[in-house]
């Protein structure tokens, strides 16, 4: 390959590849020799040094730095540099579970709403049903039983959704070259699955209250 540099093109032949997984970079990597570096690239320095010291990390790190604080160094050790990335992650997975959360209780608010447009939709086919002998009990009845099934079919969709998308989450990073491991785990998703259901069966409590006081014959007459 032939590679525009400071001094010119300058041409490459590669012999191989490798996939490197570090604490700080990961990705596919290029060796070349120390004097062609400094020749083609017209560097005369190293932008950033690897030590390897028998010292303690931490010790090692304020000595560097009092020994070249004119030149205003960068120097950090790797047990600091695992805590920066681990920070950095975890600032990243706070804000992707706040989002998740925002959409849950968005899908709270969504599920109330449904249930009750659905109840003033049918008010008065159930003032109908009401006028023909059913009851009170049925009523409720009816409706917690609508709500409990829709709850289990809307929860096994959204685990199932949640499985598929960790899926596609997973090979997308994978191409991404960030590969990680995510790992499902069962005690989240079948709580998951109750809380949803409860959810579902809990906002049904307002339209039943709502179907068991409202008048019979103003109900016939809505549309």
């Amino acid at each position: 390959m032939t590679l525009n540099m400071k001094k010119g093109e300058r041409k490459y032949t590669v012999l191989g590849f490798f996939n490197a997984l570090t604490l700080m970079y990961n990705g596919q990597y290029a060796l070349i020799a120390q004097k062609y570096y400094k020749n083609d690239m017209d560097s005369p320095f190293y932008d950033e040094l690897a030590l390897k010291t028998s010292k303690d990390p931490e010790e090692m790190v304020e000595i560097l730095n009092k020994k070249f604080k004119r030149n205003y160094p960068y120097i950090n050790s790797v047990n600091q540099l695992r805590k920066d990335i681990m920070q950095s992650n975890s600032q990243m997975m706070g804000l992707l579970q706040g989002f998740s959360f925002m959409t849950v209780i968005i899908g709270i608010f969504g599920v109330l709403n449904n249930l009750l447009i659905s109840f003033l939709e049918r008010k008065r086919q159930l003032a109908i049903m009401r006028s023909i002998g059913m009851e009170k009990k049925q009523n409720t009845k009816m409706l917690f039983i609508e709500s409990l099934t829709g709850g289990l079919i809307g929860s096994i969709t959204g685990v199932i959704g949640g499985i598929f998308v960790n899926y596609v989450i997973e090979h997308l990073l994978e191409a991404m070259n960030l590969p990680m491991n995510i790992h499902l785990s069962p005690s989240l998703f079948v709580s998951s699955f109750i809380i949803g259901t409860m959810v579902m069966v809990m906002a049904s409590i307002s339209p039943n209250l709502k179907s068991s006081k409202y008048n019979i014959i103003e109900a016939i007459k809505y549309e």
